[in-house]
Parts: structure tokens; C-alpha cells; sequence
């Protein structure tokens, strides 16, 4: 029986980053789903149970905070590990990471990464958290 690859959900608004992130995860071993924002995202993950979710923060519409929340609140989706990739922290102008989000949602994500981020160490931070399951 052929063993079956790990599913990641990439949700972000910027097709490029898309486009680059589903052709690098591809090559690397994994089945890649895709969302333009955070409703999608979280309907999803809901719909195909991924084993892990990619999210991006800044989205022009239902942005990656609200769905973090919406994820961690759902008994469903709740146990999905996230890797929030994103570049708030540049395009903002002030400093953003998971203790932040800790203190105002009451969890965190499984890792936090800035964009751009080295393919080598998203590679091994999924390694890391689907080894976990």
C-alpha cells in the first residue's frame, strides 16, 4: 500500500507566494491545498482536515488572525498545527510574533516565521511538527 503524502493548506492572499509555496512543497513531498484568505482557509481545513495549515497574517479579506482564532475555537480544526508565515513585522512597522498572539488569544501558533523565510528551515519546521503528530 502506497504510503500517502502529508497534506499542507496554504492559505494566503498573494499568488506568488502561493504559486512558489505550492511548487517548493510539491517537490519536497507534500500534497498542497490552497486559500486566497481567511474564510476559505478555515472552510477548508474544516472540509479536507489537512495535517498542517501554513497562514498567512495580512489578507485583504478575513485576514490570518481571525482565522487562527477561528481554527483554535473549532474542536475540528483545533489539533491542526500552524505555521504563521508572514511579513507584519515589515509592513507594519513594529514587532508582531507568537507571544503576542498568546496573550490575546490564549494560544499560539506551533511556529511563527518571517517572510522571507529560508525554504530550508519551513522544510524542517514541517518535518518537525508532522513528526509530532
Amino acid at each position: 500500500m502506497p504510503e500517502t503524502k502529508p497534506r499542507i493548506l496554504v492559505v494566503d492572499d498573494d499568488e506568488d507566494m502561493i504559486a512558489s509555496l505550492t511548487s517548493f512543497l510539491t517537490g519536497s513531498g507534500y500534497q498542497v491545498e490552497t486559500a486566497t484568505n481567511g474564510a476559505e482557509g478555515f472552510s477548508r481545513a474544516k472540509a479536507g482536515s489537512p495535517d498542517l495549515i501554513i497562514l498567512d497574517i495580512l489578507m485583504g479579506s478575513h485576514d490570518g488572525l481571525t482565522a487562527f482564532e477561528e481554527l483554535r475555537r473549532d474542536a475540528q480544526t483545533a489539533k491542526i498545527p500552524v505555521i504563521m508565515l508572514t511579513s507584519v513585522n515589515e509592513r507594519l512597522g513594529f514587532g508582531f510574533d507568537e507571544s503576542d498572539m498568546a496573550s490575546h488569544y490564549g494560544t499560539a501558533p506551533e511556529a511563527f516565521m518571517r517572510k522571507p523565510f529560508q525554504p530550508e528551515a519551513l522544510l524542517g519546521k514541517i518535518a518537525q511538527l508532522l513528526g509530532r503528530r
